[in-house]
């Protein structure tokens, strides 16, 4: 009997076959954690207020992320997050929310913490 010594991380066992919409997607850790995702398995929904990065993004992805897509949104402002939120739920039924967006100083995201992604806003 042989033994594969090809081990599956737990990453891969929680976020295969599932959509993880990643906020502040195209620097850092949210670049990063958009890449992880997907290779991992997940389709993930890359928002930024830099359509064009996260296009980027989407792009260098190539086949790993068939499914991915690039939003635009900028979290300071409620209204584009939830047509943004609602825009990634039609495309791709997101099952995580990630944001590591920051917003510019002197504002305030629309949305704030763990509390306020566990649940997609209406």
């Amino acid at each position: 009997m042989t033994m594969s010594t090809e081990r599956t991380s737990p990453l891969e066992r929680v976020f295969a076959g599932q959509t993880a919409v990643v906020v502040g997607s195209v620097h850092g850790i949210g670049r990063a954690s958009a890449t992880l995702l997907s290779r991992r398995g997940a389709r993930a929904a890359c928002l930024d207020r830099n359509l064009e990065g996260a296009q980027g993004l989407v792009d260098s992805l190539g086949s790993e992320a068939p499914d991915a897509v690039a939003l635009e949104m900028n979290v300071t402002d409620e209204r584009a997050v939830r047509a943004t939120v609602s825009e990634a739920e039609r495309r791709l039924a997101p099952s995580a929310y990630w944001s590591t967006a920051r917003e510019p100083p002197g504002h305030r995201p629309a949305y704030r913490g763990p509390a306020s992604w566990s649940k997609p806003p209406r």
